[in-house]
């Protein structure tokens, strides 16, 4: 039964597309992939985070309440705007129905 096992291994490996002895790496890769998507979450917070100092404000009787929700990154934000303040925060993803 293992030589049915190292032959099928062998075959497997073999074939095109195979990973054929470069395991090492996809795995570098996913490093990499999970490091750019850390990396877009950090810019992607910073971006929010900073909003409040960027807004030029708005219309003294604008009031306005938005959830924005980045299904790529896994994440969303809320906000709250008036005519001279602007607030943004973490949301925590809503619950599938």
């Amino acid at each position: 039964m293992l030589d049915a096992i190292t032959a099928a291994g062998s075959l497997l490996s073999s074939l095109p597309g195979a990973a054929a002895g470069r395991d090492h790496l996809y795995a570098a890769d996913a490093l990499d992939a999970r490091q750019a998507d850390e990396s877009r979450l950090r810019d992607v917070g910073g971006a929010f985070a900073s909003l409040p100092q960027r807004y030029l404000g708005a219309p003294e009787d604008f009031k306005a309440s938005y959830r924005i929700e980045l299904e790529d990154l896994g994440v969303g934000w809320g906000s709250s705007w008036t005519g001279t303040a602007a607030r943004c925060w973490p949301c925590p993803r809503p619950t599938p129905t």
